[in-house]
């Protein structure tokens, strides 16, 4: 269990505090707000975030996180 439970995270320029009892990864942060993790892009700190990291990147408060939702079209 983590000691200070609280997150502050900047999610596409929105600020957020997040309480989470264990370490919570890019994929926690996915699914939390209700993306669909395969029609997405993820930049965290200013790297993108390959889909094959989601559930091994582990979060850190004060990190930087934007979410791009992929559409199709024409």
């Amino acid at each position: 269990m983590l000691k200070n439970n609280y997150f502050n995270l900047r999610i596409n320029g929105k600020q957020y505090k997040i309480f989470c009892f264990y370490h919570l990864t890019i994929y926690h942060l996915l699914i939390f707000f209700d993306f669909k993790v395969n029609l997405i892009a993820v930049e965290y700190n200013g790297k993108i975030i390959s889909p094959n990291f989601y559930k091994t990147k582990f979060v850190i408060s004060n990190s930087n996180i934007e979410i791009v939702t992929i559409v199709g079209g024409g």
